[in-house]
């Protein structure tokens, strides 16, 4: 498994992610800073999935919801 946390929030890739209001999944959220900025400053319910548990449970202080989810 990979112990890297992204802790970038990538605002750059905003401009290719349609503007939603609502539930949103960010599939790989790290530790949850781009996940945060859709939260915050588009008000969207934000859901997380990652695999690695250290930057799961850092997310999980950032959104709405995270789930650890392990591939074999």
């Amino acid at each position: 498994m990979n112990d890297i946390i992204y802790t970038s929030d990538r605002k750059e890739i905003l401009r290719y992610v349609p503007k939603v209001k609502g539930r949103v999944l960010d599939v790989g959220c790290s530790s949850g800073n781009f996940s945060r900025i859709l939260k915050d400053e588009w008000g969207c319910e934000v859901h997380g999935i990652e695999v690695n548990p250290k930057a799961a449970e850092i997310a999980t202080e950032k959104i709405d919801r995270v789930s650890v989810s392990y591939t074999h």
